[in-house]
Formats: C-alpha cells, structure tokens, sequence
C-alpha cells in the first residue's frame, strides 16, 4: 500500500486544537504548582535536542500547546515534519513567558515525542517494504537461472510453493 507524501496528511486546527485541550486539561488540570513559582514577568528560552535518529512530527501540536497557554510564545523550528533527524539535532527553539514554557513543555513534548515515534516507525516499517520488494524482485531473477530442485526448495523456503511445486 503506497501513502501519499507526508505534506498531503494534514491534520484539521480543529482536530489539533481539541487534541491539545484535553492534554492540557489532564496534565496542567487548575494550574501549575512549579510555574507559579517564577515570577509572572519572567521570560526565558528553550532549545529542544533529538537524542535519537527518527522523523520529526508533531509541530503542529507543539505550537498549538504554547498558543493556547501564552500566544506570545516564540517557536523557531529548525526542521520540518516528515523530515529525517539525527540525535544531537535541534529541533526548534521557545522564547517567551518563563511561565508559560514551562506550564507547556511537558506536554508539547509527550506529542512531539509519540507523534515523531509514530512516524519513525512508519518510516522504518516503508524502508523494510522497499527493501523486500526490491530483494523479492532480485531473488526472482536470480531463481530462474538455476535448476527446478533448487527453484522448488527456494519456493519452499520463502513460503511461495504450490502444490504442483511438489508434485
């Protein structure tokens, strides 16, 4: 099954903004205890660093978690969705409201963290589809130069013989 290209996949702003709602509303609840130890003025910046190679996803959730808490949140993404990361790799940088950054870290993190896992995945299981196809199309022209014993007992290996294989 062929997807289309990751710009085609877009989630609907209602869909994210309902999403995020209820991830704030679980984890932040009434309000954060830690956040309300910084003063309301202060202001501060934050750079978030991949520790693992994968695909970035989930930028849309990560603005939307600092939009809805405090819309004067700076993000300054340094990469795209649907684009490859390596570990060490800045992802996007946050200045704005001390408070604000923190009240929404964790959860903009928990999404970017599974939404980018997801991708990730999906990414790896294409790669192995690719790889199988490609290795199945070699192996195909490989088994029609040798003779019928080893073509059977390759059939049978690979788990593709017929009844009259073995007949």
């Amino acid at each position: 099954m062929k997807l289309p290209p990751p710009e085609k996949i877009k989630p609907s702003d209602a869909d994210v903004l309902a999403n995020v709602r209820a991830a704030l509303a679980e984890d932040v609840g009434s309000g954060d205890i830690t956040a309300a130890l910084i003063p309301s003025g202060a202001q501060a910046s934050a750079r978030v660093i991949t520790r693992e190679d994968g695909v970035l996803c989930g930028s849309a959730w990560v603005g939307r978690v600092f939009a809805e808490l405090d819309p004067s949140i700076a993000l300054t993404w340094q990469t795209a969705d649907g684009e490859p990361i390596v570990a060490g790799q800045q992802l996007f940088s946050a200045s704005g409201s001390a408070r604000g950054l923190l009240t929404g870290e964790r959860t903009a993190l928990n999404f970017l963290q599974l939404l980018s896992g997801t991708a990730t995945t999906c990414a790896r299981y294409a790669a192995l589809d690719t790889l199988r196809t490609t290795m199945q199309e070699s192996l195909t022209e490989q088994l029609q130069e040798i003779g019928d014993l080893e073509r059977i007992l390759a059939r049978i290996a690979l788990g593709s013989a017929r009844p009259r294989d073995l007949a």
